[in-house]
């Protein structure tokens, strides 16, 4: 306005820019801009009454110095503020309605240097609003371009932005120094590191024990904590690595959409329901899906033993934790379902009762000492397994597993055989495309994704049919004395990795029930195919022995054997 004098006035000014790949000299042209209107009326504004946010989203008033200027306002120290334009302020209709109204109940003037708005003007209002809703649009369509350029790299297998460990993104040159999106591919020396938390679960150790493990060894996370600066691996972060079906080759997209809480202004997300895409890129896989199996069954067993129990800590895996007793955690009073714990001093361990400490309630008081609880199960293992008798009998159950998993294997050859040959009718379909002239970027984009389709599809077919091929070996009872003996050292040499083997072989759990004379009578199930396989997967060369034991089923395919082959037995144990 002609002929206004500013001076006097208390003159606040505010910058924003949104993302950290904007320079930092935007808020400081958008300062000295307003420092120049402001001077045209002889105005000024104070060094603390400028408040810059970088890196900050338009979209949530939750910004730390627009937050101190409104805290200005509402303490009287600001009568005109200055801004580039209304979208500086906020990008979200309802809060730049809430904005102006608390400027226009406390009287201060905003004025936008670009956009030329005035609240002093008649219709500000209504310029305001129509500026609000301009930003907020803009915010949607740039949403909307994003979603898109993000699939059409998922559609290319190009990396979408984040880092997974095991992985590393190579940029790809676009010929004028800059890049044209990145491929993902394995990052050898992390793949190791992969690699090995999913063995040590498998072979029994707890998240806590994992991550300490790593900690003490140097192994570098991937993404430390940036709350109070912590650093190094810890029980959340393991379980994300091994829930994680990127590592078997499954790499699924958009299953996430981030909202902004309108109440806090912080971002959540929500599983997405739909429009989800999910893509298997073959040379992306790390674990098999015989580890895979195995690491999921076990955090399946954990979970259901341990849901909604009161002495399970929050977040960490009970079973697994560092011991040096392999039958803990099996063992559970069969007068009140209690599992029975560890006490007593160095020299002599016992277990018994766990309600006797928590609750007192359980009639069951006798201990029994943990190494006859040790002895007299494996040496009864050992006679129900290696015994002649035993072995004629898992021998006739090995066989009709081998050829249940035969007949399951035809099945999915069959089906497999048959995609293949729907997918092979759709290249020829684009074959005959190109011929016709059709080019364009989306029926190359089409023809890439089938052709991978098609790869992935051979290679499981593959891996069947040389399966199929396989001899049939079923164990003599001089390898059944071995794999016994081998259990035997584990749990000598690692009782850790020796109470997951056995949890496995006992089905989860040992009913102790005590006797009169004092004594208990130890009462289970045992799944013999457990310790007895077609093929056991072994260290490969170079790689350290963690103990597990893991069986291949005749097609490849990952499968528990024994489960379904239950034996019950019961053996006395002297008190």
């Amino acid at each position: 306005m002609m002929g206004e004098s500013w001076v006097g006035k208390r003159i606040a000014g505010y910058a924003r820019y949104s993302t950290v790949n904007q320079r930092e000299t935007s808020l400081e042209d958008q300062v000295r801009r307003a420092r120049e209107y402001a001077a045209r009326f002889d105005g000024s504004i104070d060094d603390g009454l400028v408040f810059p946010d970088p890196a900050r989203s338009g979209a949530t008033l939750q910004r730390p110095e627009f937050q101190k200027l409104m805290k200005a306002v509402e303490d009287g120290l600001v009568d005109i503020i200055l801004t580039e334009d209304v979208s500086r302020l906020s990008r979200d209709m309802a809060d730049a309605a809430n904005v102006f109204k608390r400027l226009a109940f406390r009287s201060v003037v905003l004025i936008g240097i670009a956009d030329g708005l005035d609240t002093r003007q008649q219709g500000a209002k209504v310029l305001f609003g129509m500026r609000a809703m301009a930003a907020e649009l803009y915010l949607d369509d740039l949403k909307y371009k994003t979603r898109r350029g993000l699939e059409g790299r998922m559609t290319k297998g190009l990396s979408t932005g984040g880092r997974l460990l095991g992985y590393r993104t190579i940029p790809i040159p676009d010929g004028r120094g800059g890049t044209n999106g990145a491929t993902i591919e394995i990052h050898e020396d992390e793949r190791k590191v992969v690699e090995r938390i999913f063995r040590e679960y498998a072979a029994g150790h707890s998240l806590l024990s994992i991550a300490r493990r790593l900690n003490l060894e140097g192994v570098p996370v991937l993404r430390p904590s940036r709350r109070n600066r912590k650093r190094g691996w810890v029980c959340s972060t393991v379980r994300a690595i091994l829930h994680n079906a990127a590592y078997i080759g499954k790499w699924a997209y958009m299953r996430r959409e981030w909202r902004r809480d309108p109440e806090t202004g912080k971002r959540r997300y929500k599983k997405r329901e739909e429009g989800v895409i999910v893509q298997e890129p073959p040379h992306l896989r790390i674990i098999d899906d015989e580890l895979w199996n195995a690491v999921h069954g076990r955090l399946s067993a954990v979970r259901a033993k341990y849901a909604g129990s009161s002495s399970a800590p929050k977040g960490r895996a009970v079973a697994g934790r560092i011991t040096r007793y392999p039958f803990s955690g099996l063992l559970v009073c069969a007068c009140c379902d209690t599992p029975m714990v560890i006490c007593g001093g160095s020299s002599q361990r016992y277990y018994r009762c766990g309600d006797i400490t928590k609750r007192g309630i359980c009639e069951n008081r006798a201990p029994i000492q943990e190494r006859h609880v040790r002895r007299a199960m494996l040496d009864a293992l050992t006679e129900h397994i290696a015994s002649p008798w035993a072995v004629a009998y898992i021998r006739k159950q090995f066989a009709a597993t081998i050829g249940d998993t035969l007949r399951r294997n035809e099945d999915e050859l069959r089906k497999l055989r048959g995609r293949l040959e729907r997918i092979e009718r759709r290249l020829r379909g684009f074959v005959d495309m190109w011929a016709d002239g059709e080019r364009g970027h989306e029926v190359r984009s089409a023809w890439e994704d089938a052709k991978t389709e098609a790869q992935s599809v051979r290679t499981a077919i593959a891996a069947l049919e040389g399966a199929a091929t396989m001899p049939i070996h079923l164990p003599s009872p001089a390898e059944v004395e071995e794999r016994i003996l081998d259990l035997h050292r584990l749990c000598e040499r690692s009782p850790i990795e020796a109470r997951e083997v056995l949890r496995r072989v006992f089905n989860g759990r040992i009913e102790m029930k005590p006797q009169p004379d004092g004594t208990y009578l130890a009462k289970t199930e045992i799944l013999p195919l457990v310790l007895i396989g077609p093929e056991t997967t072994k260290p490969q060369p170079g790689e350290p022995d963690w103990g597990f034991v893991y069986f291949r089923g005749c097609a490849g395919a990952s499968r528990p054997l024994g489960h379904g082959l239950l034996q019950a037995f019961c053996v006395d144990l002297a008190a």
